[in-house]
């Protein structure tokens, strides 16, 4: 019930399951809270490598968010990452 409602949504299959055990998570300090509020320390997400492609010769990293959809970022690029990379 879950997985298909997600699915029809466009979420891949892989982020469907991280988001049922992120929810789960959740539910479970919430009882070790006794119901209160959870804080949220820091702000992370974690990807999959099937979800994000690098081309260092574009300096793009591209993130995929749903089944049909890629975001493109374009990089931020330091002189000194060419060396380390072996592009300039």
């Amino acid at each position: 019930m879950f997985y298909s409602k997600l699915r029809t949504l466009g979420f891949r299959a892989h982020h469907v399951s991280e988001i049922y055990e992120r929810a789960r998570e959740i539910v479970e300090a919430t009882k070790k809270n006794r119901g209160s509020k959870l804080v949220l320390k820091k702000l992370t997400a974690r990807i999959s490598t099937y979800d994000y492609k690098v081309d260092f010769n574009a300096k793009t990293l591209r993130v995929a968010v749903l089944s049909d959809r890629w975001v493109e970022v374009k990089l931020k690029w330091y002189s000194y990452l060419g060396k380390y990379l072996n592009s300039s």
